[in-house]
């Protein structure tokens, strides 16, 4: 019987659980992001983590090689072009590298979650809890408090002025749903449970007084994935009763309830045009920078500038990081070339990693909440926050082991590719710290 995940047998393999501790536990989301020395603890672990990817190389320890590293070397090929050709060449330069960084992160996730499964579990998914936990409770206190002082009707389901640790009430669900998901590599089995359970009980509410509808479409179509092939399965025995019970009745009318409720809390966020017209206004104005290299892009990097001086007149231009459309945000950044390239790295990995070529759950878990945030990008970015940039990756890197889409190499260094890996890891790890 397992009693608790395998203890570390190394002082580098405490050192990286303490690492993924503080990533998940702060200092890789929002409010770290507006503090330079925990920006530096960030770069810094990052740089570990690049410099321990060569260390193995030197001692030549096996290197995953996945099935998708072709589409995405061609990805990082097309960001580097569009910096080359960037309008602000230093802007894009320090994103270029934080892009590479983290696709530097991909083998170390994949090492992490084949070695140590577990930990990789409880260090991606419990700070989420630890975080979220007060962070609902300070979202219902609030709403106790309109109830308490009087207050007209029942509370909007956003207030101003919310914030949570991971950023904006529309960021906690897009954190939870892959946390619960990596939950799934704990163990013991009661632990996993715990944690799983302790997620749902805090992500059901977020989610809703995150009145986020990217959220809501990204949780819609992760349940539509996940069930389709269940129902599919079971058809020949989906049958409409013989006879309606009083149990039945009761079942329905509370269904029929809790819809209704649902529906008055979330009908005036469902109707609500203001962040339509805002995304519209942004969209807008990305696609008016974008048109200055339209094959290249405008690099990486230099897009809240350019969006704002490519507003027309007598407008007022988006203030934003992002373009809430992950697609877009590749399109101005890296151009036609740079949209292509991340379009075939997706097919890619839907081909050999989706949750049909999945062999366990964990496996088919990822792939579908992959899928989910995917599609929620299509309304929502949340690449410039680390941690849900590390929790997608890792989530990646649980697909493709599931799926035996990756392949284990020693590479065999003589003394020049030697330096060339020391002179490689080294290159990285400078340009990710400055």
């Amino acid at each position: 019987m397992t009693t608790g995940p395998p203890q570390p047998r190394m002082l580098v393999e405490w050192l990286a659980i303490g690492a993924g501790l503080a990533v998940f536990g702060y200092v890789g989301w929002d409010g770290a992001l507006w503090d330079a020395r925990l920006q530096l603890l960030l770069h810094v672990i990052g740089v570990g983590a690049i410099l321990g990817l060569g260390v193995v190389v030197l001692r030549g320890g096996g290197l995953p090689r996945t099935r998708i590293d072709v589409p995405l070397l061609g990805l990082l090929a097309a960001f580097a072009l569009a910096t080359a050709s960037a309008l602000n060449v230093g802007m894009s330069l320090r994103a270029m590298a934080a892009i590479a960084g983290f696709a530097a992160m991909l083998p170390v996730a994949i090492l992490a979650v084949r070695h140590r499964p577990a930990w990789v579990g409880i260090v991606t998914s419990v700070p989420v809890l630890l975080l979220a936990t007060p962070a609902l409770a300070v979202q219902l206190a609030r709403r106790l408090e309109w109830i308490l002082a009087g207050a007209p009707g029942l509370p909007p389901l956003r207030l101003p002025a919310e914030g949570t640790p991971f950023g904006s009430v529309a960021v906690p669900p897009f954190v939870i749903i892959p946390a619960w998901a990596l939950a799934g590599l704990i163990e013991p089995a009661w632990l996993r449970r715990v944690v799983r359970i302790g997620l749902v009980a805090v992500g059901v509410p977020m989610t809703i007084l995150s009145g986020s509808r990217s959220a809501w479409l990204a949780i819609a179509a992760t349940a539509l994935v996940a069930v389709t092939p269940l129902v599919w399965r079971s058809r020949h025995r989906l049958r409409w009763p013989s006879r309606i019970t009083w149990r039945a009745v009761a079942v329905g009318v509370g269904a029929l309830a809790i819809l209704g409720l649902a529906t008055a809390l979330a009908l005036p966020r469902l109707t609500a045009v203001t962040s339509l017209l805002y995304r519209v206004a942004l969209w807008r104005d990305t696609v008016a920078a974008w048109q200055s290299d339209p094959l290249l892009g405008i690099g990486p990097g230099f897009m809240p500038y350019a969006r704002q001086a490519a507003a027309p007149d007598f407008t007022f231009p988006v203030r934003q990081p992002h373009s809430h459309n992950l697609p877009l945000g590749v399109l101005g950044d890296a151009g036609l070339v740079g949209l292509l390239a991340a379009v075939i790295l997706v097919i890619a990995l839907l081909v050999v990693a989706g949750p049909w070529r999945s062999r366990t759950g964990v496996g088919r878990t990822a792939g579908i909440v992959l899928i989910g945030l995917a599609i929620g990008g299509l309304f929502e970015d949340l690449t410039f926050i680390p941690g849900f940039d590390l929790l997608a990756i890792t989530l990646v890197a649980v697909a493709l082991l599931d799926a035996g889409a990756v392949e284990w190499v020693r590479p065999r260094l003589t003394p020049t590719r030697r330096w060339a890996a020391i002179a490689l890891a080294g290159g990285a790890a400078c340009s990710v710290l400055l």
